[in-house]
C-alpha cells in the first residue's frame, strides 16, 4: 500500500517525482541546461520507498498527466467504492453465515469470522486512503475536503496499515490451525483450542497495533497562507521522524518485508503446501475406498475453500510485493531499470487488488462452500433449515431432538475413528435430566 499523497521526495532537494517529470518534457524540448539538473536528481535514497514515494501530485500539477487523473479517478474512486461496498457486505453475511453453521469446526469459524470483521475495518480505510484521497487531489467534486483532509491523513494511513497487517496474520494464523487439524490431528486437542485461538487473536490484534504505532507520528499538520487565495490553509508535512535515515531504513524498509512480507508468506507458502498435499491424499484414498465416511469429503471441502483463500490472498499482495522490491532495489542501485510513468500505474492497481482481496473470501465461501450457500438460503428465507444429520460408515441418519426445559444440555462430536467433545465433524444434543 503506497501513499499517493505525495511525490517521489529525494532528502536532498526539493523536488518530488511529479516536477522530475516535467524536467523530462522540457529536456525532450531541448533544454540543455535540464540535463544536468536532472543527473543529479537520479540518485534517490534508500529509505524513501515504502509508502508515499511514487505516486504523482496530479492536483498541484494537473498538466502532467491528464490519462494518468481519470485512471487513477476510474479506479480509486468508482472501482474501489464499488468492491467496499459489496465487500463490507459480504463481509458482514459471512460474520452471519459462520456464526450459523455448527458443523464448521469451531476454532476455524472463529478465526474466519474475525478475519471478515477485519477485512471491513481495512475496506472502510480504503474509502479514506484511497477515494477520498483521490477526490481531494484530482477534483474539486467535495471542496470541504480539502480544509479537513490535512487533519485526516495522518491518521488514516496508520489505520489501513494496522488493519492490513492484522488481515495479513489472520490469515496465517487461520491456516495454521487447518494444519494442524488436518495434517497434525493427534496434537489438535491441545493446541487447536478455542482458548489458545482467542489468545492468538489478541496477540494479533495488539502486535498490529505496537507495531504501526510510529505511523502515527510520521506526519502533522501546520498552516499556510496561499496567496491566490488570500487565505491561511492547512497543509499535511512530515514530521522529523520520518525524514529520519535510519528510522526509514530500519522501520519501514527491513522491519516491513521482514515482518510483512517475508515471514507470513513463507509460513503459508508451508502451510498451504502442506494443506493441498493432504487433500491429494484424501482424494487418493476416496478413488480407492468409494465408501469411505463422508466426513472426509467434508473435511477437504473446508481445506480446499481455505487454499484458494490463501491463493488468492499471494495473489493480490504479490503486485505490492514486486512494486516494493522494484522500488527498494532501485534506491540502492540508480542505474536500474526504472519507468516512473509505468510504476505510477502499477501503484494503483495494487492497491486496488489488495481490496479486492479483503473482499474476495464471500465470494470464495459461496462458490465452494454447499452449506455455507444453504445457510445463507435459511438466512434470506429462500430454504428451510435441515434436520441434524448423523454420518456413521457412510450412511446418513436424522435425527429428531425433544429436549426436556429441565434438561442439562451438552454437545459432542465426533470424527471417523473416534468420539470427542467439541472435535470436527457433525454435532449430536444429547439431553440428561438434572438430579
Amino acid at each position: 500500500m503506497l501513499n499517493s499523497s505525495e511525490g517521489y521526495q529525494d532528502p536532498g532537494s526539493s523536488r518530488t517525482l511529479a516536477e522530475e517529470v516535467n524536467l523530462e518534457v522540457l529536456q525532450s524540448q531541448g533544454g540543455s541546461h535540464v540535463t544536468q539538473l536532472m543527473t543529479s536528481l537520479s540518485n534517490f535514497l534508500p529509505p524513501d520507498t515504502m509508502e508515499d514515494n511514487l505516486t504523482l501530485t496530479l492536483a498541484r500539477n494537473p498538466g502532467v498527466d491528464n490519462s494518468y487523473r481519470i485512471f487513477k479517478i476510474v479506479f480509486d474512486v468508482y472501482v474501489v467504492v464499488f468492491l467496499c461496498i459489496f465487500g463490507v457486505s459480504g463481509n458482514v453475511v459471512s460474520i452471519l453465515v459462520l456464526g450459523r453453521d455448527r458443523v464448521v469446526r469451531r476454532t476455524t469459524g472463529f478465526l474466519l469470522q474475525n478475519l471478515a470483521f477485519t477485512d471491513i475495518m481495512y475496506l472502510i480505510s480504503c474509502i479514506f486512503f484511497q477515494t477520498l484521497n483521490t477526490i481531494n487531489h484530482n477534483t474539486d467534486w467535495l471542496p470541504s475536503l480539502k480544509y479537513h483532509w490535512p487533519y485526516m491523513e495522518p491518521y488514516v494511513w496508520a489505520f489501513a496499515s494496522i488493519a492490513q497487517t492484522c488481515t495479513v496474520w489472520l490469515v496465517v494464523v487461520v491456516t495454521a490451525d487447518r494444519y494442524v487439524a488436518i495434517c497434525k490431528p493427534l496434537h489438535a486437542p491441545q493446541y487447536s483450542t478455542m482458548s489458545r485461538m482467542r489468545k492468538a487473536v489478541i496477540i494479533v490484534w495488539s502486535i498490529s497495533i505496537l507495531y504501526n504505532v510510529p505511523r502515527f507520528f510520521e506526519r502533522g499538520v501546520r498552516m499556510k497562507f496561499n496567496n491566490i487565495t488570500n487565505l491561511t490553509e492547512a497543509e499535511t508535512v512530515r514530521l522529523p521522524m520520518r525524514n529520519n535515515q535510519y528510522y526509514v531504513i530500519i522501520y519501514k524498509t527491513v522491519s516491513y518485508f521482514i515482518l510483512r512480507l517475508l515471514v507470513p508468506l513463507t509460513s503459508l507458502a508451508f502451510f498451504n503446501t502442506k494443506l493441498i498435499q493432504a487433500i491429494r491424499e484424501s482424494y487418493r484414498q476416496r478413488r480407492e475406498m468409494p465408501h469411505c465416511d463422508h466426513s472426509n469429503q467434508r473435511r477437504e471441502k473446508y481445506s480446499l475453500t481455505l487454499v484458494v483463500v490463501v491463493v488468492v490472498f499471494i495473489t493480490c499482495e504479490t503486485p505490492d510485493l514486486v512494486l516494493r522490491i522494484w522500488l527498494s532495489l532501485h534506491s540502492f542501485i540508480s542505474s536500474m531499470y526504472f519507468p516512473k510513468k509505468i510504476l505510477k500505474y502499477v501503484n494503483v492497481i495494487s492497491n486496488t487488488f489488495l481490496a479486492v482481496n479483503s473482499c474476495s473470501n464471500f465470494v470464495i465461501y459461496c462458490f465452494i462452500g454447499s452449506r455455507f450457500r444453504r445457510i445463507l438460503l435459511e438466512i434470506l428465507g429462500k430454504k428451510k433449515p435441515q434436520k441434524p444429520r448423523i454420518v456413521i460408515g457412510g450412511v446418513t441418519t436424522h435425527t429428531h431432538t425433544h429436549t426436556p426445559t429441565n434438561a442439562h444440555t451438552q454437545t459432542y462430536r465426533f470424527s471417523s475413528s473416534q468420539w470427542e467433545r467439541n472435535g470436527e465433524e457433525m454435532s449430536i444434543l444429547v439431553s440428561t435430566a438434572n438430579g
